[in-house]
């Protein structure tokens, strides 16, 4: 009877072990790490996705001489879904590392990609229409396209640097994944030596794209700008 009353106690105490592992990977690791990590993917996939229709569209502008057709800059970008900054889920993440910077770097990121986007998908293609329905910009096609291009380039290749959020999430995703963690073990993990790394190095980033605020260029074509304004 002490026997089976042991193995009775010893099977019972690992269904709740399994349950709190399973209640804290949905809290973490699905409600929190994973969901951040996808908002995250999901906003720079758009932007990625606008720049390559960008570059297309401006091609044809560049090669189409006087024939280039201006309803073809309607409804050819993707579109943002509505924000969600996803607070609670970035509280979780805040109570796991101990620190604030991801959700100082998802910020940072969001509103990169909402400039980046906005250029992409109005400012670009506004140029070109005013190119093509005015005599307000005496610039020739190729340069305006060039223009457009370079800028369009710079804006997007800078998304990449908040590419380490992303992999941070990853990595903390995997240390939710690999071990049957408790709420006490849960407690520690921004102790781990790779978790305080990890942190420091975002933390890192945090500063340099704070020092360097303000540094990405507008619309680079003045002339546009000027006569966009007038108009």
């Amino acid at each position: 009877m002490l026997a089976i009353a042991f193995a009775a106690l010893v099977a019972l105490d690992a269904y709740f072990r399994q349950k709190e592992y399973e209640l804290i990977k949905q809290r973490y690791l699905e409600g929190a790490v994973d969901a951040a990590a996808a908002a995250l993917s999901s906003t720079t996939a758009i932007v990625s996705f606008n720049y390559a229709r960008c570059l297309e569209v401006t091609k044809a502008f560049r090669d189409s001489d006087e024939h280039f057709d201006v309803k073809s800059l309607d409804n050819v970008f993707a579109q943002f879904k509505p924000l969600d900054f996803l607070e609670v889920a970035h509280f979780r993440i805040r109570s796991l590392v101990q620190s604030n910077v991801f959700w100082e770097l998802f910020q940072l990121a969001t509103a990169y990609c909402q400039g980046a986007n906005y250029f992409l998908t109005f400012e670009a293609p506004q140029v070109i229409r005013i190119k093509c329905t005015t005599a307000a910009i005496q610039t020739d096609r190729r340069t305006i396209a060039n223009e457009i291009a370079e800028e369009a380039r710079s804006r997007h290749d800078g998304m990449f640097r908040f590419s380490l959020a992303v992999t941070a999430l990853q990595t903390l995703a995997r240390i939710l994944e690999s071990q049957k963690l408790g709420d006490k073990a849960i407690g520690e993990i921004h102790r781990r030596a790779d978790v305080v790394r990890m942190v420091r190095e975002l933390e890192e980033l945090v500063a340099m794209d704070a020092a360097a605020e303000g540094s990405a260029g507008g619309l680079p074509l003045d002339e546009a700008r000027t006569s966009d304004n007038d108009g």
